[in-house]
């Protein structure tokens, strides 16, 4: 009977993890919604970005932290992969506390033409698939990627290197 107690006691830990790392929520920076999915305890990660209302918006700074709903406070650590990004960005800045950048994440953005990536996350070869705008590519702190940096749009897009935070 014990073994059956300590089984089923596993059973709803687990469970409640699971359920608590898959938590998602909405968060308005500016005039811009984030929508995140919480990682672990102290992490998110970001599965959309879209513009408060029709109007479209030139730029996107995606925070390093940010405080939820409940008050939990979280480091922004990934951009997941097939992230649904919408409403006419033309320059996304994405900091250092981001690890990396899945596949997909910026694809089909039709009018992003700048992107600053500070750090160095790992870059999914597919993260900015069809972004056909794409001009220019700064890479701020990390100068291995150099022109091998992974752009899927026909590799129109020039990249910077420099050294930095």
């Amino acid at each position: 009977m014990k073994k059956v107690l300590s089984f089923l006691l596993f059973a709803v830990i687990a469970i409640s993890a699971t359920q608590a790392q898959a938590q998602e929520f909405k968060l308005y920076v500016g005039e811009i919604k984030f929508r995140f999915q919480v990682h672990n305890m102290d992490e998110v990660y970001i599965i959309g970005i879209s513009t408060s209302n029709a109007k479209l918006y030139t730029s996107a700074d995606i925070p390093e932290k940010i405080t939820a709903p409940n008050g939990n406070k979280y480091k922004v650590t990934g951009i997941c992969d097939d992230a649904r990004i919408s409403g006419g960005f033309t320059y996304i800045d994405i900091p250092k506390t981001v690890k990396f950048i899945g596949a997909n994440a910026f694809g089909y953005c039709p009018y992003l033409k700048t992107v600053n990536i500070h750090g160095s996350p790992e870059v999914n070869k597919n993260a900015f698939i069809h972004c056909t705008a794409l001009e220019k590519v700064d890479i701020i702190g990390r100068r291995e990627l150099g022109k091998t940096f992974p752009i899927a749009n026909g590799g129109k897009a020039e990249i910077y290197r420099q050294q930095g935070s």
